[in-house]
């Protein structure tokens, strides 16, 4: 959101609209890699689901801006589902563990 509100016409604006622009990816993936962390023992297919979110998003980031392939604002709208779907998993996730829980 504080991205567009800097202008890219020069090498300090530039820095600032690029810091800004990945602030919320960045947070993103610290949220994969830190609720993983955090919680530990989601199974390893939720292990697995989630490297490959982490790697999708990378191969996405790559295609947009280094290859070209796609535009960068498609780029970020896929990578944010993948996010949101990602968290909602988790959440998924961490009910049914609470759950199993509670019936022991």
């Amino acid at each position: 959101m504080v991205a567009g509100l800097f202008r890219n016409d020069g090498q300090p604006s530039h820095l600032i609209h690029s810091l800004a622009s990945f602030a919320a990816p960045m947070v993103l993936v610290a949220t994969i890699l830190g609720g993983r962390l955090a919680v530990g023992g989601l199974g390893p297919g939720f292990d697995r689901l989630s490297a490959a979110i982490l790697i999708a998003s990378g191969g996405l980031f790559l295609a947009a801006y280094v290859w070209h392939l796609l535009p960068y604002a498609l780029m970020e709208l896929i990578c944010f589902g993948l996010i949101g779907v990602w968290i909602w998993l988790f959440e998924a996730r961490l009910e049914h563990l609470r759950a199993a829980r509670s019936q022991r």
